[in-house]
């Protein structure tokens, strides 16, 4: 077991104790996959030994991360009138950080991601730039946010950012989720002051799970702890997330989150959860999500917009994209970039 799987797994049932030396060369990876609370817990416990200078330096960070989830939150108040208007809900973030009885400093984030109904997407974006908010690129086709991509980002000029997703995963997996059952769903989380409108349990389940195997790859600890930290909590219906995801057709990469609590981090899960983990040990995230998948459920008009957003898109994105050029030669560059690859990522839409 890596040390930061063993790190992300502390404190469950089950999990395996922690070396308690040797963590000065684990810092950088620790603090970038936001597990810096976890270890000061760990220190603070008398599981592992840190020196004063690593101590300091998890302190700055937990600082850092601290000021920053104080000002998201904050954040949410303003925003709340534009999630009531639209019945948006929040994804993982401050929802988990406060809805799970953790320690709130062992589950930083670092933006807000909301998800509205692709219908609202862009009247959202409209409130959102009234509030002051920014969109550091363009669509490369016209409503691509609201049709075809997974989330649009937005930016605040205080620096504070927002992810507004229209679905919670990129594919054909995407296509699946009914984004509506999951809005019809909208429980509040208290953090603090803050009531924060998030999905119910069992359907944030399913979506910390497809956020470690799809859109994470099972890649890091900390999105597999949140499976994790769900997958036990007191109001979760395990039955119902599981015939969520066999009804959305996202089994597999649900099953295969579990089995990585599991298998990954030694943690124990709850018997039907366990029973659901079983044989998906031979699932692997594809490496990126190719273009046919990510269009195979969508409509005609979605289908439209990822074509023109690929093979002839809007001059604003062509000059964002590749600079200040005449429009012959960037549309040339976009093409010849086209034939190099065969993921919407790599093409940059």
């Amino acid at each position: 077991m890596s040390p930061l799987d063993a790190l992300a797994g502390y404190g469950l049932a089950g999990a395996a104790h922690l070396a308690p030396t040797g963590w000065g060369a684990h810092l950088d990876e620790v603090v970038g996959d936001g597990l810096a609370g976890l270890l000061v817990a760990a220190h603070d416990a008398g599981d592992v030994a840190l020196t004063e200078a690593e101590r300091d330096q998890l302190a700055e960070r937990l600082a850092q991360e601290a000021q920053l989830a104080v000002r998201l939150e904050a954040e949410l108040l303003r925003l709340r009138p534009v999630l009531d208007r639209h019945g948006a809900v929040v994804l993982k973030g401050p929802a988990l950080a406060h809805g799970l009885g953790i320690d709130p400093a062992t589950r930083p984030f670092s933006d807000l991601d909301l998800l509205v109904a692709p219908r609202s997407i862009d009247r959202v974006l409209g409130e959102l730039a009234r509030l002051g908010y920014e969109r550091p690129r363009p669509d490369p086709s016209p409503r691509f946010a609201s049709l075809v991509a997974k989330a649009t980002a937005v930016a605040h000029p205080t620096g504070l950012l927002v992810d507004l997703h229209r679905t919670v995963t990129l594919g054909a997996a995407g296509e699946r989720i009914d984004v509506d059952e999951v809005l019809a769903g909208r429980i509040e989380v208290t953090a603090g002051d803050v009531a924060v409108p998030a999905p119910a349990w069992s359907t944030h389940l399913v979506v910390v799970a497809l956020h470690a195997a799809l859109g994470d790859g099972l890649r890091r600890p900390r999105s597999i702890r949140d499976v994790a930290l769900v997958a036990h909590h007191a109001d979760l219906d395990a039955r119902g997330a599981l015939a969520l995801a066999r009804r959305w057709q996202v089994h597999q990469p649900v099953a295969a989150a579990l089995d990585a609590v599991q298998r990954r981090l030694g943690v124990e899960l709850p018997e039907v959860l366990a029973d659901a983990a079983e044989g998906a040990a031979s699932w692997a995230p594809p490496r990126q999500p190719r273009l046919d998948q990510l269009s195979s459920g969508a409509s005609l008009r979605a289908r439209r917009a990822l074509a023109r957003s690929m093979v002839a898109p809007t001059p604003t994105y062509l000059r964002w994209a590749y600079g200040p050029r005449p429009l012959p030669a960037l549309y040339w560059r976009r093409w010849r970039d086209l034939g190099r690859t065969t993921t919407l990522e790599g093409v940059g839409a």
